[in-house]
This record gives structure tokens, sequence and C-alpha cells, in this order.
């Protein structure tokens, strides 16, 4: 599973970055600082996964969701967060993401929900196979 680490936080997503690389078929695949970067990273990356952080400057996550999905459908999005909100999930999964991960959850739980978005992709989730991977 190749995966885009996307956060404007350099110190969060350098910790990000390192739990990742040693998960066992996980490569992070690159890393970007905002949405307007992810959307181009995902054009020549062509990532599996973009972890992408809600909260961000310039390109919000939604725009950032819909861009990546519209410009590579194959790249399933999942948004990570410190907020724990119903509204802001059923945003985001309106957005085009798979689910919302709070930032707390332990890694081997978010590695869990980041292989359940690959395998089971956006379009089977708005078929009604699932509110979201984080569930």
């Amino acid at each position: 599973m190749r995966v885009l680490v996307v956060d404007d936080h350099d110190g969060f997503r350098s910790c990000m970055v390192e739990a990742l690389d040693l998960v066992p078929g996980v490569e992070v695949a690159g890393e970007a600082c905002s949405g307007d970067e992810a959307c181009r990273a995902v054009l020549t990356l062509k990532p599996d996964l973009v972890l992408l952080d809600l909260s961000m400057p310039g390109m919000n996550s939604m725009d950032a969701a819909r861009t990546i999905r519209r410009s590579n459908p194959d790249s399933q999005v999942m948004v990570l967060t410190a907020l724990e909100d119903p509204a802001v999930e059923e945003e985001v999964v309106a957005a085009g993401a798979v689910g919302l991960i709070p930032k707390g959850t332990p890694l081997d739980d978010m590695v869990d929900a980041l292989r359940y978005a690959v395998a089971h992709p956006r379009e089977e989730l708005a078929n009604g196979a699932g509110r979201s991977a984080a569930s």
C-alpha cells in the first residue's frame, strides 16, 4: 500500500512518515504540506491512499479530497483530524473521502483503517458497504 501523507505540521507529518515506514506492506510514496501540494503530488506519485489532514492553510481538505478523487480515482482519501464530530465525518465522506481517523488513534488501528480503505474503494462505500473505514 503506497501512502501520501499530507499535514501542514512538519513535526506531525514527519512522525507519521517515520511510523508508517516501519509498517510491513506500507510504503510512504511521498509527503505534502498543503492540499494544493497534495493534489499535484497525486498526479505524479499515484498513491493507493492519501492520508489528508482536515485543517490546512490554502486549499481545504474537502476541496483537496474532491480534486484528488477527480484527478486520480484510484487514490482513496482518508482524513486525519483532532476533531471527533459526526457532522465533519459526513462532510468529508460527501467530499469523496473514505472516512475520518482521529489523530490520537493507535498506529495499528490507523493502519488497519488505511488497509480497509484501500481494500474497499470509495465506490463500494457509496453503495452502502459501510459508513467509513474508521467505523
